[in-house]
């Protein structure tokens, strides 16, 4: 872990290959320790940087930008394979929910209060509730997202105000935001075959294998302003020997499966499903680089993820006064 930035936390569960950078802040509010922490493997979080809130979860290869700012009492839960722009504020004033693979636009903010009226001067807008964002959400820069349920896979473009909730599969746009998907051409996320999803991604795979095999010594292995894509990739490991196999359904290249099965462990490879979206997780060289490479284009989660279960249930009792559950 690269830890120039500061953790203030009573429980904690850290993954590896970290980075938190200077003049960050993970704690509670008020700077007293947070309850829970958990921080993915290979999660990156930017300089100045701050997160308070009582319990915070943050999953693998997340990235959180320079001068987010996320706090609030109540649990904030942000999923695998996220980016967060810079200078975005999310509220977590109530829970906060954002699923896997969901991207925030810079200087966007998500809230989950109305507050600033004097309730005793009558102002009836005084209230809390939970923001759900689901995942492969994109909400482009520049947005105000009131406390609403974004179903999974819609995208809000840039500039827009949401004060209602959004069905999946769509794309919004406005102040208020209104549903223009049929203006641009149809729905943003098409419908791919498992055949097709296949031949993405072994392709993908050749592609890196050929930068992984080459270049050994030290490369980058998706070319970035910032450092958290580096990745020295050292010597050969012992063993390592080139497999190249294929099939209808299934490639195999070095260490790595691509397969149109359901993920399922095999010694001595990562293997990842275009089925079920899942992957095997060794954490090897290889296979960090690889998912690294893939990013932010194509998104695989892990097969085994032992917060997704306890997760669900703890956010589900808290969202059950609202009515509503994840």
């Amino acid at each position: 872990m690269r830890r120039e930035g500061e953790i203030l936390a009573l429980n904690t569960r850290l993954g590896v290959g970290i980075t938190l950078e200077e003049e960050s802040l993970i704690a509670n509010i008020g700077g007293v320790k947070c309850e829970e922490l958990f921080i993915g493997d290979h999660a990156f979080i930017g300089s100045n940087v701050r997160i308070l809130a009582p319990s915070v979860f943050i999953g693998d290869y997340t990235v959180i930008h320079q001068r987010t700012t996320i706090y609030g009492y109540s649990p904030v839960r942000i999923g695998h394979s996220c980016w967060i722009g810079q200078d975005t504020i999310i509220n977590c004033t109530s829970p906060v929910w954002i699923g896997n693979g969901v991207t925030i636009g810079a200087k966007s903010s998500l809230w989950t209060h109305l507050s600033g009226g004097d309730v005793l001067q009558g102002f009836r807008f005084a209230r809390t509730k939970p923001a759900l964002v689901m995942s492969d959400v994109w909400i482009g820069p520049n947005c105000t997202v009131s406390p609403v349920r974004i179903e999974e896979k819609t995208c809000v473009l840039a500039g827009s105000v949401v004060t209602n909730d959004l069905s999946g599969n769509r794309i919004f746009a406005g102040a208020p935001a209104k549903e223009v998907t049929e203006k641009l051409g149809g729905k943003p996320f098409q419908s791919l075959s498992v055949e097709e999803k296949f031949a993405i991604a072994r392709d993908r795979l050749i592609s890196f294998d050929e930068d992984f095999k080459k270049k050994r010594g030290a490369f980058s292995v998706f070319p970035t302003i910032s450092d958290w894509r580096s990745v020295y990739l050292g010597p050969p490991e012992p063993g390592s020997a080139l497999t190249v196999a294929g099939s209808d359904n299934t490639f195999t290249l070095g260490g790595i499966v691509i397969t149109t099965n359901d993920c399922a462990e095999k010694d001595g490879f990562s293997v990842f499903s275009v089925s079920d979206r899942r992957y095997t997780k060794r954490l090897t060289v290889e296979e960090v680089s690889f998912i690294k490479y893939l990013l932010p284009a194509i998104k695989f989660f892990p097969l085994r993820d032992p917060t997704e279960v306890y997760l669900k249930n703890k956010f589900n009792a808290l969202l059950e006064e609202f009515g509503i559950s994840i």
